[in-house]
């Protein structure tokens, strides 16, 4: 940050001061330049590949070793959670790293309205992910949960599929407030109906997916077999 803090201060901008982006970005600010920020943008990328590559590196050895690790575990029940464990957290680390990464590293030809949904992933997203990948795997926090959702007057039995329902769908409107903020900042009509087109293709994926899982475990007893 100080790196490119002290580049910027050499540059002079335009009368311009509204940023095409939902924060304060590197790239969206260098828009506003009015002399050449060439030299600042390849700094970017060489700062950016070098905070990117060199955790990404040290995870995956270090996950290299830790497998090797689960690999002598003889019970398989205990391989199994630990297998468990290790890939919430290897999805959460690919999603910051790879949306860092299409950011920051990505080619001129992508667009600014790309890197903005992009965005949302790193700074929101996986910052949310994080407590609910880590939490839900306590026995007492599940069981605390389940107490909570009883108190809303949830009379069934509320099992693992029933939660993983629940957080699922709260996961995925929480992201959506978020991406929808951002895509009605798009200037351009193409864009943001470009950008509205593919999260409704997803919502209805979604949608169909969790109303048919709901419908199947959440339904009353009474209801159609």
């Amino acid at each position: 940050a100080t790196t490119l803090i002290g580049c910027m201060v050499r540059l002079i901008f335009c009368d311009a001061n509204t940023i095409n982006h939902y924060l304060c970005d590197i790239y969206p600010l260098l828009q506003l330049s009015c002399t050449g920020t060439y030299i600042i943008e390849l700094e970017v990328i060489i700062v950016s590949g070098i905070n990117i590559t060199v955790p990404s590196l040290t995870i995956f050895i270090s996950y290299g070793l830790i497998l090797t690790n689960i690999l002598h575990i003889k019970s398989t029940e205990g391989r199994s959670k630990a297998f468990s464990t290790c890939s919430s957290h290897i999805i959460a680390v690919s999603l910051f790293f790879g949306s860092s990464a299409f950011v920051y590293l990505k080619p001129s030809s992508v667009s600014a309205d790309d890197g903005k949904i992009s965005s949302v992933f790193y700074t929101n997203v996986i910052s949310m992910m994080n407590p609910l990948i880590y939490s839900l795997r306590n026995k007492d926090v599940k069981l605390a949960l389940r107490k909570t959702l009883r108190l809303f007057c949830i009379s069934t039995p509320v099992n693992e599929l029933v939660l993983s329902i629940v957080v699922g769908i709260n996961i995925i409107f929480v992201s959506y407030g978020l991406i929808f903020s951002s895509i009605l900042h798009i200037k351009p009509m193409e864009g943001r109906s470009k950008a509205l087109s593919t999260c409704s293709s997803h919502i209805i994926a979604v949608s169909l997916f969790f109303g048919s899982g709901a419908f199947v475990n959440l339904k009353p007893s009474a209801g159609p077999k």
